[in-house]
Order: C-alpha cells, then structure tokens, then sequence
C-alpha cells in the first residue's frame, strides 16, 4: 500500500534541494501532515506546485533525522540472506511520500549527520550496499508493570494499592467503543451457568428450585473465585454451554446441570477480549506512538493474562490480580458496567461472562416450578444413565426473591449430561540431555 502510495504524488523536481519546499499533501503520514497543516504557512511546493501549508526539505528532514534512527534500520546479514529495500524506499515508506521527496530529504540527512556518525563509530548509517527495514519499535512495559502490581498485591499492599490502581486506570481510561457491548432483551441471547450435581437427589433440588439453585449462593457461603474474593458475590455464566461445562471442570461420571438464562434487560458488558481491536493512526513522528502500541499490543493478550491457568494449590494467592481487577470494574464511576466478558481459562475459544451484584438476581419463567415434584427414573439397561421427571404443580411459594430481575431462566432449556470422556490438548516437552562435562 505504501509503494502504491509513493508512486502516486506528481513530482516535480527542484536542483537546489535545501531550498526546495514540501507541501502537506506531499506527505502521506498523517501525524506529520497534519502538523505541517496547523503550523506552517502555505508556500507554493516544488514538488506538485500547489498552494499549500508547507516546510522546505531542509526542515523536513531534521525531522526525519530522528524518526530515521528510530525506524529504519540495515539488515546486516549475509549477503544472500539480506531482506529489505533500498534506503531511499525506506525514507518514502517512513514519510509516505513520493520518491523524489524522499530523495530530497535523504540527501539533506546524508550532509548533515553522515560524517558525525563515520568519525567516532566507524559505521555509515547511509550506507547503501545494505537493504533496510522500516519498522516502529516497542517493547510491552505494560506487561512488566502488570507482572510488578501483581507481585505487589499479593505480597506487599492488598486492600490500598496504588501501584494497581494506576495501571488499572491506565488500562481502562479511553476505551474503545468496540469494547463495550450491550446483551440485549431479545429472544435470541442466552447466557449459560452449569454446576456439578453430587447425587440424583442434589440433580432433583436444582430442577425443582433452578433459580435459588443457579443464582448467587447466599451471603455466608460464597467462596472465593477466579473474579470474587469470598464473600463478594459475582455470577459466573458462559456464552456456549460447553464453556460453562467445562468451567466447573466435572469428574469422569458426574452429572452437569446446565441452566439457560435470558436477560431482562439490556446488560452493559465490558468485553475483554476485543479490548485491543481497534485502529490508531502509527506514525514515527508522533512522540507518544511508542505508548500507544504498547498499550494496544497489551489490550490484545490483557484477556488471556487473566485467563492463564493457576496451581490449585496456591488459588487464594494467585486469584489476587483477577479478583482486584472484577473488583475494580464492578465499582467503576466512570464504566457503570453490569459485568465483563473474557476468555476461559479451561476451554480454548470459549467465553465467559461475569455478573456483578447488581445484575445476577434470577426469576424463573415458570411459576408452577417453585413447588414442583422431581424423581430420578433408574436406568433400564446397563449402558443407560436414567432420567428426570419433573411435574408441574401449584404455586405456593412467593417469588418476592427476584425483585427487579436481571435475567429469566428458562425451565424448558435445562440441559443435564452425564460426562462420559475427558479430553486434554497439551505440548510436549523432551528434555535435552548433556554429559556432566558439558554443565
């Protein structure tokens, strides 16, 4: 596209480059552009010979000096192996310019800084018998300073940490619009909550109290998790329902539960996983592009840092940064955010979604189902795994639980499986062997 781009302008050449004049519409860099729009007078362009904010070659490339040292380096491999292109091509792709301009400021770059590099470092940076890369570099401090507020919250400052919140508000200011979405109350969306029954009797109970039984469990017996400290409720839900399967991470032989759930209204979700995809205008002139790449190269993988897999041994410990961040996002001024969607940590590609506790409050589609009777049907034959009976019956009990719900379960939408096959996706690791002479 960039070659496409410099091959487009007019040129119209000038014999005295230093004196010549580059316009902004000679430029295709768009941060530099519009520099040259709001800060430079119009000057008729020796290059396209247009009226227009302009700068002369001169100045133009003691602002490219830097970005030039920056971004464009020489491959100096062998030969054979060089990649790259010609360094006046690098100047035009940095610039997005013409060839002419690039040459011009090229040449003026070569007078004023050749000799200066030659003299102490025996290296001409213009040299060309090599081919050239043009590259902006970065390096993800994001990702040190989350590993560093991560290592401080969970040994040094736990409830008033603001090394945390400064990343966090870092992280989450100006977010882009892609990442929020809105699960609205339509007859399509569904969110997904599975719990492991311990017996047919406790499978029964859910079925004849599904919303008490795939709610938020009462104030005294909320333990800690992933995204809640204990005590602090959140409700943990799926967008597939082998997500949510897998989430609870069932033994070979256990019965799952699986409830589906529509919400009521419209849920204002955070989405975790799309938080980097979203466009910014690159540019090697721009002083804070170093900053805006890493934040986005630290957005794209933020959700799989939450997600990565913990030694259940040591869970109270390294739920700390997950638990701060739900934390974070529930009482946000700013986001006002039911909850957030991220990736599972026990199922590639699929999908979780939190509720905070505010929005988890369940109300069941059927009334009848508050007092209803459920029996377990003992298998017939060897390989069959039985079947639950559930009868309708009269409403007894009074639903004033679920004031102002936020989602409906859907009775009829209840899914039970029996896990018959785990499966494990996994890298394998030979270890090297070495004689001791060689430790």
């Amino acid at each position: 596209m960039l070659e496409n781009f410099s091959h487009s302008l007019p040129d119209q050449g000038s014999t005295n480059k230093s004196e010549s004049w580059v316009c902004s519409s000679c430029i295709g860099d768009q941060f530099l552009k519009k520099n040259i729009q709001e800060n430079e007078p119009p000057h008729e362009c020796s290059f396209c010979g247009a009226l227009k904010p302009a700068l002369t070659v001169d100045a133009l490339a003691d602002r490219s000096f830097f970005p030039f040292m920056d971004c464009v380096t020489a491959d100096t491999s062998s030969s054979d192996d060089q990649s790259g292109v010609s360094l006046d091509v690098a100047v035009s792709k940095m610039l997005q310019s013409s060839q002419s301009v690039a040459d011009a400021v090229l040449q003026i770059m070569k007078q004023k800084h050749r000799q200066d590099h030659i003299e102490p470092w025996k290296w001409d940076i213009f040299d060309p018998n090599y081919l050239y890369h043009f590259r902006i570099p970065f390096f993800s401090l994001r990702e040190i300073d989350w590993d560093s507020a991560c290592q401080s919250l969970k040994g040094e400052s736990r409830f008033f940490n603001e090394e945390i919140k400064k990343l966090l508000d870092s992280i989450f200011d100006n977010l882009p619009q892609t990442a929020i979405r809105f699960f609205g109350s339509d007859n399509e969306t569904r969110l997904y909550r599975a719990r492991v029954a311990n017996s047919e009797t406790h499978a029964c109970e859910m079925l004849k109290y599904p919303a008490e039984q795939f709610g938020p469990p009462p104030l005294g017996n909320i333990f800690g998790g992933r995204m809640n400290p204990v005590g602090i409720p959140v409700l943990y839900t799926a967008l597939e329902p082998e997500t949510a399967c897998a989430e609870v991470r069932p033994h070979l032989g256990a019965t799952v539960v699986i409830a589906s759930l529509a919400p009521l209204r419209d849920l204002k979700l955070l989405d975790l996983t799309s938080l980097g995809d979203y466009e910014i205008d690159v540019s090697p002139f721009d002083p804070d592009v170093r900053d805006k790449l890493d934040r986005q190269f630290f957005l794209q993988y933020f959700s799989k840092l939450l997600a990565r897999p913990v030694n259940p041994q040591s869970e109270s410990i390294d739920y700390l940064p997950t638990q701060c961040v739900a934390d974070y996002l529930a009482n946000s001024p700013t986001l006002k955010l039911d909850g957030f969607i991220c990736s599972s940590a026990m199922k590639k590609g699929g999908r979780n979604i939190v509720l905070f506790q505010h929005a988890l409050t369940i109300k069941i589609d059927d009334d009848h189902l508050a007092t209803s009777k459920v029996e377990f049907e003992e298998p017939w034959k060897e390989d069959d795994i039985g079947n639950y009976v559930v009868y309708r019956g009269i409403v007894t009990k009074k639903q004033e639980l679920y004031r102002d719900p936020s989602l409906e379960l859907k009775s009829r939408e209840i899914n039970i499986i029996n896990v018959s096959e785990i499966s494990y996706s996994s890298l394998s690791i030979e270890p090297r062997w070495k004689d001791v002479s060689d430790a």
